[in-house]
This record gives C-alpha cells, sequence and structure tokens, in this order.
C-alpha cells in the first residue's frame, strides 16, 4: 500500500499498478496531486487502506514513514500537517491490534523540514505507546478533492480484489 505524491514519486505508483498474476491486487497505489491536505489522506485511509488491510488480515504491518509530505517540507509538495501523521499512526496501530496481534514496525524514511520531523515524529511514536486510542484527524480548513479522485480511481482499479464500501 502506497500513498504518494504522483506523479512526481516516487516515479511509479499510478492507481492502476495493483500487481500482476498471483499478486494481482495485492499492490494497492494511491496517488495524491501535489497538495493533497490531511482530508484527502483521511478519505483515502477510510475508503480503501482500512478495508483493504481489514480484508487482507496481516501478520504484521510494517509502515514506512516518510514525512515529506508534511507541509513544511521543501521537498515534497503535500500539505499535511504533524498531528495528520499521528492520526495516520493511530489508524494503522488500530488495525495492528484488531488483525496481527499488535505487531507492527515502523522505519523513518524522508522527512527534510527537521522541525516538521521532530513534531511529526513525536506524534507517530505518541500514538504507537499507551493505550490503544484513535487520534483525531485535524482539519486543514483548506477544500481539496484529491484525496476523492484518488480513492475513486483505486476503488475502480482494485474492485475485482477487494470489497471497498460504498461509504
Amino acid at each position: 500500500m502506497s500513498t504518494h505524491q504522483y506523479p512526481y514519486y516516487p516515479g511509479t505508483g499510478a492507481s492502476g499498478e495493483i500487481g500482476r498474476d498471483a499478486g494481482r491486487g495485492f499492490t494497492v497505489n494511491l496517488p495524491l496531486e501535489a497538495g493533497a491536505v490531511n482530508e484527502d489522506y483521511q478519505t483515502v485511509f477510510a475508503r480503501v487502506v482500512l478495508p483493504v488491510l481489514r480484508q487482507f488480515e496481516p501478520d504484521l504491518l510494517i509502515i514506512s514513514a516518510g514525512f515529506d509530505a508534511h507541509e513544511n517540507d521543501p521537498l515534497g509538495g503535500m500539505r499535511l500537517t504533524s498531528a495528520a501523521f499521528a492520526a495516520m499512526t493511530s489508524e494503522l496501530r488500530g488495525v495492528a491490534e484488531d488483525c496481527c496481534r499488535g505487531r507492527i514496525v515502523a522505519a523513518v524514511e524522508g522527512g527534510y523540514d527537521l522541525h516538521a520531523l521532530r513534531a511529526s515524529l513525536d506524534g507517530a511514536i505518541e500514538a504507537l505507546h499507551g493505550p490503544v486510542k484513535a487520534a483525531p484527524w485535524p482539519s486543514s480548513g483548506i477544500a481539496s478533492s484529491r484525496g476523492d479522485a484518488a480513492m475513486h480511481a483505486a476503488r475502480s482499479a482494485l474492485a475485482a480484489h477487494w470489497h471497498l464500501p460504498a461509504h
């Protein structure tokens, strides 16, 4: 599963790239246009990421935690806040608790504004420790349909492989 700025990062990862042969449907790409905000990520998490993960029922969840989607990152073009990284991590921890007895690993990669990286890491680490509780998704206050576009494209590409609820 990958949420990423497209076509800039990672150079592949179109929604129609879903794997091949016996692995068809097991690659889930959620390419988002530059400028995506917290609500866009919340949409793709709620409508694609979480339903697919829960149906797949992983034995272990491994997160490649890139923080270059932060609004202050000088390289990326996304507009996520530090609190959104905490919310995403909290959602993934909930899946790990439900599906794989809490087994979750996170490896840090990416994030080039050191203050944003620190704040985002603090939120993600906090979400991984202590009692399991849903971190609230923060509002960006910015209207965007990027998440809807990514969600619809992924749902269309994956419809034959996963049950993705309408709401």
